[in-house]
């Protein structure tokens, strides 16, 4: 955890986090999510890397088919995750507020690109990636909106 991820969250919120990404490893979601990541890696190497033969359909199929696929894997692992860190804390409400506080930017406008290469190969590993506006980044996201998270995790509140 980074200073400012520490500062930017209470106690109750800390935990919850931390129980979040530790259901990933107890699910061996990390293992998964490397061997489905190399047709992602693949496919962008050999048709958007600065090597690639040019513009290829069926190479792009393949590469928005492996990104797509990933996307839908990761998004319900991310909802697991939520889950089962509020179970193990027994306080949703604290993840729910932490993936709040963490996506308010306080007026700040967030990143639009992530300048890393091999974003669909990074993206998976980041508490809030950047989403892309478009259809396609949406359907390659990583990561539920966080909108959908904190409304799964206050219907868990509700439920006690």
């Amino acid at each position: 955890m980074s200073e400012g991820l520490l500062a930017a969250l209470s106690p109750a919120e800390r935990d919850a986090v931390l129980a979040h990404e530790l259901a990933h490893l107890a699910n061996g979601d990390l293992d998964l999510a490397v061997g489905l990541l190399v047709p992602v890696y693949a496919a962008t190497e050999l048709y958007e890397g600065p090597d690639s033969p040019g513009f290829d359909p069926v190479g792009r199929a393949f590469a928005a088919t492996a990104a797509i696929g990933f996307g839908v894997f990761s998004r319900g692992r991310e909802l697991v995750a939520d889950r089962a860190a509020a179970a193990a804390t027994g306080d949703p409400a604290a993840l729910a507020t932490a993936l709040e506080r963490l996506d308010d930017t306080n007026g700040r406008t967030r990143p639009t690109a992530d300048l890393r290469d091999h974003i669909a190969a990074t993206g998976a590993v980041n508490v809030l990636p950047i989403e892309g506006d478009s259809v396609a980044g949406r359907l390659g996201a990583t990561h539920p909106a966080t909108a959908t998270r904190v409304e799964r995790l206050r219907r868990l509140v509700a439920a006690e």
